[in-house]
C-alpha cells in the first residue's frame, strides 16, 4: 500500500494530534482554537476558542454518542464542546482539573479522565462535567492511558508510571521510570517508553517490572501493538527513538526481533495490515512492512510530526507547522 496527502489542512500554528471520530477529524493549536474538519475532503464544518486564548495541550477525545469533544488547555482547564446540530462548536461544559497543561483526556463509558501538569487527576460525568473523583500523584508528564479491562487508569508522572483505580481513584502501585511516555495497555501489561533510552514492560496488576529493552537514544512515543500472532511468530511490539531507529520487539520477552533505521527522531507509529505507518521529527512519513523493508516514504517539509490517528485506511498526521494531513493509498479521496 502506498500512501500519498490525499489533503491537507493549514491551521498557521503548532497542531495537536488529531483525534477522529463520525468522519470529523478534530485538532487543537497553540492559540486555543479547536478545529473541526470534514475526514473525507478537508472542509472546515466549525471552530471553537479557548476563552482566553490558552493553548489545547492534548490530542481532543470525541464521543460522537454523546455529541461531545473534550479538550485540555494550558490553564489547567477541560472543556467539553457540543459536535451536534445546531449547537456544534460551543461550549456544552468546562471543568477546572489543576494547574499547568492538561494533558489529552481519556473516554470510558459515561465519564471522562484528565490530568494536568500539576499533578491533579480528575474522573468527571461526561454530559455534565460534575466530579466523579480526584487525586494528586507527582507532576503529569504525559497522557494517561486506560487499562484493557477498564478497571485501571495508568499516569505517567515525573517519579514514574502510577497506577490509579479507575472508579474510585486510588493508588494502586507505582513504578519508576525517567520521563514516561503515556503508556500503551494491552492484555493485563503496560509498556512505556523513557527519556533514560529504555522501554518497560509492566505488570498492570501489581507493578512489577516484566522485562527492559535499551534503545540508543530518548523514546517519545507510545509506539504501536499488532496483538495477534504476525510474520514474526509472536505479538509484536513497534517502538521508535531519538536515535532514529524503529525497533521490533518481542511483545511477551523484550527481545529484539529487527531494527530499521529511519535516520531521525521517531514521533509517531501506527499500524495498518502489515504496514507500520511512522512519523519522524525530520517531517518525513513513511512505510515500513511488519516483516522488515522500508516500501514508501512522503516528505512533509515540517517539524516534528505529532503522533498519528489511523481511521479507515487514511493516516492523519499533523505538526508544529500548523498543517493536518490526511495520506491515503495512492492520495485517492479518504473513505
Amino acid at each position: 500500500m502506498l500512501l500519498y496527502p490525499g489533503w491537507r489542512f493549514s491551521a498557521g500554528t503548532a497542531l495537536t494530534s488529531p483525534a477522529v471520530a463520525d468522519q470529523v477529524a478534530y485538532v487543537g493549536d497553540q492559540s486555543g482554537t479547536l478545529h473541526a474538519v470534514q475526514a473525507d475532503d478537508e472542509t472546515q464544518l466549525w471552530t471553537w476558542h479557548t476563552p482566553d486564548g490558552e493553548a489545547i495541550t492534548g490530542s481532543p477525545a470525541a464521543d460522537p454518542a454523546a455529541g461531545l469533544v473534550f479538550v485540555g488547555a494550558a490553564d489547567g482547564t477541560l472543556y467539553a464542546i457540543s459536535t451536534s446540530g445546531a449547537s456544534a462548536g460551543t461550549l456544552s461544559w468546562s471543568a477546572t482539573i489543576g494547574g499547568g497543561d492538561v494533558q489529552s483526556p481519556v473516554l470510558a463509558g459515561t465519564d471522562v479522565y484528565a490530568a494536568a501538569a500539576g499533578g491533579q487527576v480528575a474522573a468527571l460525568s461526561e454530559a455534565a462535567g460534575t466530579s466523579v473523583w480526584s487525586t494528586t500523584v507527582a507532576g503529569v508528564s504525559a497522557s494517561p492511558a486506560l487499562g484493557s479491562a477498564g478497571h485501571t487508569l495508568v499516569v505517567p508522572t515525573s517519579a514514574g508510571v502510577t497506577a490509579l483505580n479507575a472508579s474510585t481513584g486510588a493508588s494502586l502501585w507505582s513504578f519508576p521510570v525517567a520521563a514516561p511516555t503515556s503508556p500503551l495497555i494491552d492484555a493485563g501489561v503496560v509498556y512505556v517508553g523513557s527519556s533514560d533510552h529504555h522501554v518497560y514492560a509492566i505488570s498492570e496488576t501489581n507493578g512489577q517490572q516484566i522485562w527492559s529493552f535499551a534503545t540508543g537514544g530518548a523514546i517519545q512515543d507510545s509506539g504501536a501493538l499488532i496483538s495477534s500472532v504476525n510474520t514474526h511468530g509472536v505479538k509484536t511490539l513497534y517502538i521508535g527513538s531519538a536515535d532514529g531507529v524503529l525497533y521490533f520487539l518481542n511483545a511477551s520477552t523484550g527481545a529484539a526481533l529487527a531494527a530499521h533505521s529511519l535516520g531521525a527522531n521517531v514521533t509517531g507509529v501506527a499500524i495498518a495490515g502489515n504496514a507500520i505507518l511512522v512519523t519522524t521529527s525530520s517531517g518525513l512519513v513513511e512505510g515500513v512492512r511488519t516483516f522488515g523493508s522500508i516500501v514508501w516514504g512522503y516528505a512533509t517539509n515540517g517539524k516534528l510530526l505529532r503522533p498519528p490517528a489511523l481511521v479507515d485506511g487514511t493516516f492523519f498526521a499533523a505538526g508544529l507547522g500548523g498543517t493536518l494531513w490526511a495520506f491515503t493509498p495512492y492520495g485517492g479521496p479518504p473513505q
